[in-house]
């Protein structure tokens, strides 16, 4: 009688089971796969204003026109503005680059009058 040879026990190493890793969600997406990496930090010299920086007024001189005649403020809408283009500094403004008149009329006296500013323009 031929005896028939038994399988060799297996290892307890090959018993068990592959571990299989999960996937992140990077590898998932294949769009994430094409994208360039972002950089981990910002580059030394970025332009505009540094973070945390408090925000700037913008630069201009804004006082309310008064009627010479009867100080009221009251006053009609402004008309035939005029833009002459003098560059200079006021101590009170600072730089500017043009001078403004504005004409209008007092709204309780009627009298004329051209308003005069200063603008910092591009």
């Amino acid at each position: 009688m031929a005896t028939k040879k038994k399988p060799a026990a297996k290892s307890a190493a090959t018993k068990a089971k592959p571990v299989r890793r999960k996937k992140s969600a990077a590898a998932k997406s294949p769009a994430s796969q094409l994208a360039p990496p972002k950089p981990s930090a910002p580059p030394a010299t970025k332009a505009g204003r540094p973070r945390g920086s408090k925000t700037q007024k913008a630069a201009g001189k804004s006082t309310t026109s008064k009627c010479p005649k009867c100080g009221s403020t009251d006053r009609t809408p402004y008309s035939q503005t005029r833009a002459i283009a003098i560059a200079g500094v006021d101590p009170d403004f600072g730089s500017y680059t043009h001078v403004v008149k504005r004409w209008t009329k007092c709204k309780s006296c009627n009298q004329a009058r051209t308003d005069h500013s200063l603008e910092n323009r591009r």
